[in-house]
């Protein structure tokens, strides 16, 4: 069964080559996040808020956490809470007042 040019582009099967590394993290799209079974899911929406399940983008991805990470090792910091916008972030912390 020939597939559809625009299943062809999102599903392309392009490998990186082994041994191929680049400073930069990878960017983990938060759109779409695949999932083997029903149950997987159902674990991932489990572990939300542990860190060691993603299900969709708004909650966070790979990417994300790493820049919580890294801006925590940047300020010195134990945690770090990113915002989706500056509104958010300023709100963030005029709530703790």
């Amino acid at each position: 069964m020939s597939k559809d040019i625009s299943t062809k582009l999102i599903h392309h099967d392009y490998q990186v080559p082994s041994g191929y590394e680049a400073v930069p993290p990878g960017v983990s799209k938060g759109s779409t996040v695949l999932s083997p079974s029903v149950a997987d899911v159902r674990q991932r929406l489990r572990a939300f808020g542990h860190r060691d399940g993603y299900s969709y983008g708004l909650y966070g991805t790979p990417t994300t956490d790493t820049l919580e990470q890294r801006l925590c090792t940047l300020e010195g910091g134990r945690h770090c809470l990113r915002g989706p916008s500056g509104q958010a972030a300023i709100t963030v912390v005029n709530l703790g007042f």
